[in-house]
């Protein structure tokens, strides 16, 4: 028997040995699915002469009560009209056909044409039933062990990487590394892998490379192949020349890590046994009803095609399967490194933003607390100098053996009272002689750090954060420290406020009002009543059991360095400060 053809998976025999019908290819339409169906209920199908008229079957039917005859398994069984015209366009007279199944499928067909009729006798029918069985066993060993052997290779690659990965070494080394073997299992001429945000990019692959993570999804379990990838993707002439087809493997979950091996465009002449399009025949007028026929010439036609890669076998997939597996592992233990690490690193930056706003706060508490000194501690010294100029005046007009020395005394008295206010003036700018270190901050951004970092630094962890920000509002110039020192402070007063509240919710807001940038801090606690805004933002006048009335006041100062305003509001269910900052005057001030 002579190969004639193997499209789609079916390959064809005929006994017909003339030189002329080597080589050429028959459609795998020439087969429909009802009538592979047949040939795989009926693996030995005998048409002793398509000249006989078939017999009329007299059933009872479905007019009696019963059900319609099936002829499913009967060998007698006659075929279709279309067949019979085809094989007459052939110039046949009788055929046998034995179907080669495998896994269940049928994967081929040999096919005997006979030019006189000819009948089988009972014998040579159950050998013709032999042969096709043990073809078709046969068959499916070669098929088991092809997908054995290449399977084994595969899991000993994914073993391999998971080694790899073992010792530290990331998966795009790990895949560079070993990126022949890789696409040598699934028969790939380059592969790209996206894991992590980082692409890789080995091998030969389209330029530019196409968008891979668009291609539609095709069931669920993370490996899909495409033999046209034009038909999914809009690829130009060079690009389809290096990447015709290729097989994709998710690697997580949402599809943003995956692997792509790239098959190149496999163009091939076919020769057909006549044109493998369908002929259709109209019946009666022009526009009257259409009816396929077979076509009534088997001479060569040739077709050049292209496009398209090498299909994928079912080994290949299986192998694909296995990698994937492996590979989606890799890439979730690298997802999960990645996440620790910037979470130690963001950590690491809260931790250090902690101690700089701490370090901020305590250098603006001790300014405050200076200012204070210098403020309570001057009066007294200025009215002690003027008692002391007083009594000197008083002296200089009195005479006696000890006035010298009572002068004395009393110009030493004012000395040091001078020395003593010199110093509280220069402990006072000491402490205060930071100046601002302005840039151009996000306001929004800011807000939620140090909001976060407030209720982080909390013992309480039933407060609720919502942040209301206004889109598209401007950068301001300002200290980032003494900034977000102010939302500090706020957002920790608010929440020590709610500590005995049954609903603890904390809202920040922004927005942009005639040119300033306003910033609130929202609670749900007893508010501030009229008594309590009373000096609320003077130094030392505090609420709370054991603190000092400071954060408030130190608040002010640091809104008033910049050119805005604080102040305190009563909400209904709580209390909100809100803090304004120049945005066109601290642009002006910096230029």
């Amino acid at each position: 028997l002579n190969q004639k053809s193997r499209s789609n998976g079916i390959p064809y025999f005929d006994s017909r040995r003339s030189d002329d019908a080597l080589g050429l290819h028959y459609p795998a339409s020439d087969i429909p699915q009802p009538a592979r169906r047949q040939l795989i209920l009926n693996p030995i199908r005998v048409i002793a002469d398509v000249e006989d008229v078939p017999a009329v079957i007299l059933s009872l039917g479905e007019a009696a009560g019963g059900t319609p005859l099936d002829l499913s398994y009967s060998q007698l069984r006659a075929v279709s009209p279309i067949h019979i015209q085809y094989l007459k366009n052939m110039g046949v007279r009788a055929t046998l056909t034995i179907s080669l199944i495998a896994k269940g499928k049928l994967w081929g067909l040999i096919a005997c044409h006979h030019y006189q009729p000819r009948r089988l006798s009972v014998t040579e029918f159950r050998l013709c039933e032999l042969l096709g069985g043990l073809l078709g066993n046969f068959i499916r060993s070669l098929e088991n062990t092809e997908e054995l052997i290449q399977t084994m290779a595969a899991e000993k690659l994914a073993f391999n990487l998971e080694i790899g990965a073992h010792s530290g070494t990331d998966v795009a080394s790990l895949v560079a590394a070993r990126a022949d073997a890789l696409m040598g299992v699934v028969d790939a001429e380059g592969l790209v892998l996206n894991c992590g945000g980082r692409t890789t990019v080995l091998g030969k692959v389209a330029n530019p490379v196409p968008d891979f993570a668009a291609l539609p999804a095709r069931g669920s379990d993370g490996a899909r192949t495409f033999d046209c990838l034009s038909d999914s993707l809009a690829l130009s002439d060079e690009q389809v020349s290096v990447t015709a087809g290729g097989a994709i493997l998710d690697l997580s979950e949402d599809g943003q890590d995956f692997i792509f091996f790239s098959r190149p465009n496999y163009l091939r002449t076919v020769q057909w046994a006549g044109d493998p399009r369908k002929s259709v025949l109209r019946t009666g007028s022009d526009d009257g009803p259409q009816s396929l026929t077979p076509r009534t010439s088997f001479e060569l036609w040739r077709e050049t095609v292209g496009g398209r890669c090498r299909p994928f076998l079912p080994a290949t997939r299986e192998a694909l399967r296995v990698l994937r597996r492996a590979l989606f592992a890799l890439c979730s233990g690298e997802r999960a490194r990645q996440a620790l690490m910037e979470k130690a690193t963001s950590e690491a930056e809260m931790a250090q933003l902690r101690l700089q706003l701490l370090d901020a706060a305590r250098q603006n508490s001790l300014g405050e607390l200076a200012g204070v000194m210098a403020h309570e501690l001057n009066q007294p010294l200025a009215a002690l100098m003027n008692y002391v100029g007083a009594c000197r005046q008083v002296l200089s007009q009195m005479e006696g053996p000890s006035q010298p020395e009572i002068m004395e005394l009393i110009d030493e008295a004012q000395t040091e009272a001078n020395r003593a206010g010199l110093l509280v003036r220069r402990l006072k700018g000491l402490i205060e002689s930071g100046d601002l270190d302005p840039t151009n901050l996000d306001v929004n951004q800011l807000v939620v750090s140090a909001a976060q970092l407030a209720i982080s630094a909390s013992s309480d962890p039933e407060v609720e954060f919502r942040m209301e920000a206004a889109e598209n509002l401007p950068a301001i110039w300002a200290d980032r420290l003494q900034f977000e020192q102010v939302i500090f402070n706020l957002v920790r007063n608010s929440i020590e406020a709610m500590q005995d509240s049954a609903t603890k919710r904390l809202t920040a807001a922004t927005r942009e009002v005639e040119g300033m940038v306003e910033v609130v801090i929202r609670d749900t606690g007893p508010g501030v009543s009229d008594d309590m805004s009373m000096g609320l933002f003077e130094a030392f006048n505090s609420n709370k059991l054991g603190g000092m009335g400071i954060g408030l006041s130190l608040c002010r100062r640091i809104v008033r360095a910049h050119g805005g305003e604080i102040e305190a509001r009563q909400t209904g269910e709580g209390a909100e400060f809100a803090f304004t900052i120049p945005v066109t005057a601290s642009e002006q001030a910096h230029d």
